[in-house]
């Protein structure tokens, strides 16, 4: 039972009738960092990289979210020659791109950036002071998502979403947990791993709605 509902799942996440803005082509030619020059068709809800290391999976994900923010990396390394994306928004093919909200998140640099951060602050406390935990998050369907994933119970999910604090426009989950039987932690206590897997389906669930993740 638990297998067919896992393909089921997984069928309805591959169904690109389910995604309102889809990035559905990418050709990158003459990038530093990238061995070849190469094209992506992108048909699936959810595509992957793969590859060895060094072969610029990474510089492919950053390449592509460069070009929609138009950032440094895209005006000191890349011109419109060089990357050419497909879009589609509605069901329709689109040109303009400045609309389109794209995220690149490399979890584990994150998450290391937000442990770090914590250890190295006095008062733990004083950053969720006055925050309520996402209602949302805390809900029991999504504690057992989670719990799921990682492959533990979890009686509670507290997930405050702490602004500012480490930069300015940088959101981060400070997460507090509790097992079924008492035990409470919180994510400076979590293993890499626990706090990763949670970090994501927060990062999933608090970007904008139709947008692309890379």
């Amino acid at each position: 039972m638990r297998f067919a509902k896992f393909n089921d799942g997984w069928r309805r996440t591959q169904d690109l009738s389910h995604y309102n803005c889809q990035l559905r082509r990418v050709s990158i030619s003459n990038i530093k960092g990238v061995a070849d020059d190469f094209c992506l068709e992108l048909n699936n809800g959810i595509s992957v990289i793969c590859g060895k290391n060094g072969v610029g999976k990474s510089t492919i994900l950053r390449t592509i979210h460069s070009y929609f923010k138009k950032n440094d990396l895209y005006r000191t390394r890349l011109n419109e020659a060089s990357i050419n994306v497909s879009l589609m928004k509605g069901g329709a093919v689109i040109e303009n791109i400045e609309d389109i909200q794209v995220y690149y998140l490399e979890p584990s640099v994150e998450c290391n950036k937000v442990i770090t951060y914590l250890n190295s602050s006095e008062n733990i406390e004083d950053f969720i002071e006055g925050i309520e935990p996402n209602g949302f998050l805390g809900k029991n369907e999504n504690i057992n998502i989670i719990g799921n994933i990682i492959g533990r119970a979890y009686k509670k999910i507290d997930i405050y979403e702490v602004e500012g604090a480490l930069a300015d426009d940088y959101t981060f989950p400070f997460i507090k947990v509790t097992l079924p039987d008492g035990t409470e932690y919180t994510c400076l206590d979590m293993g890499a791993g626990e706090y990763l897997c949670m970090y994501i389906f927060w990062f999933v669930n608090w970007i904008d709605s139709n947008s692309i993740y890379l």
